[in-house]
């Protein structure tokens, strides 16, 4: 059997394709997250927390009382709101998706820029962004068959992937709700949303009123360092689980 010779240099290697010496491939510092909670968690607040300049997509509408706090008064935040009618009884389903896909265009061409142009994009929430997406594809929010949701899943894995491949943080809030199922409370709590965000995301944190005040923060996921798995941090802030995540600094 012919073996490769192990001498050959791997700069030499597979040369005019998209292969390059894995040495090469530098982590980019920057975080793409997960935050989620219950309300008056502390979501919107650790969003705040991340460089500035600051892109915050609102669609939850509940930024105003915490974008004017006093700890972020100096801050560079620049907001964009989006508000798309849910649908009703009676409602007129063409219109209903018109508007919502006028909104989702919007959203893309300012994310894109965004990610140019900002330190931090922050989605406020990524479960009413997903909403969005299938009123735009849909026209609707139930009653849809799951074969149907394959090209969806892919737009918003695409929205994941461009902020992979830029040099921007990205920070999303998920809310938690009660699971139901049959119409019958489990006691449980779920993130609302698209289903694979926790996969493509590197880190993920939930967030809660801390006993003794503040809030509190337990890692679900933290790609480079599977340890930190299930740890508790006390007030977490961006600049701490940066400075986990990057030990090393920049």
């Amino acid at each position: 059997m012919e073996t490769l010779n192990t001498s050959t240099s791997a700069s030499s290697l597979l040369q005019g394709t998209g292969f390059r010496p894995a040495s090469q491939v530098k982590s980019k510092q920057r975080l793409i997250i997960n935050v989620q909670g219950k309300e008056d968690s502390g979501k919107t607040h650790f969003l705040l927390t991340c460089p500035a300049p600051i892109a915050l997509f609102d669609l939850d509408h509940n930024s105003e009382s915490v974008v004017n706090k006093p700890d972020f008064a100096n801050k560079e935040i620049m907001m964009s709101e989006y508000f798309f009618e849910k649908p009703s009884k009676g409602s007129n389903e063409a219109k209903l998706i018109k508007e919502a896909d006028l909104l989702w265009n919007r959203f893309m061409t300012e994310y894109k820029q965004a990610l140019k142009e900002v330190k931090t994009v922050a989605i406020d929430t990524a479960g009413q962004l997903w909403e969005l997406l299938r009123m735009a594809r849909f026209g609707k929010l139930t009653q849809v068959m799951p074969h149907h949701y394959g090209p969806l899943n892919a737009e918003m894995a695409q929205i994941i992937d461009m902020a992979k491949q830029s040099d921007c943080n990205l920070i999303l809030s998920s809310t938690l709700a009660p699971q139901y199922i049959n119409d019958q409370a489990t006691g449980f709590w779920v993130r609302q949303g698209w289903s694979q965000l926790d996969y493509k995301v590197q880190y993920s944190v939930e967030l809660s009123r801390a006993k003794k005040g503040g809030f509190q923060g337990k890692v679900l996921k933290f790609k480079p360092e599977p340890k930190m798995v299930d740890q508790v941090l006390i007030n977490p802030s961006f600049k701490e689980i940066f400075a986990k995540a990057f030990p090393k600094g920049i």
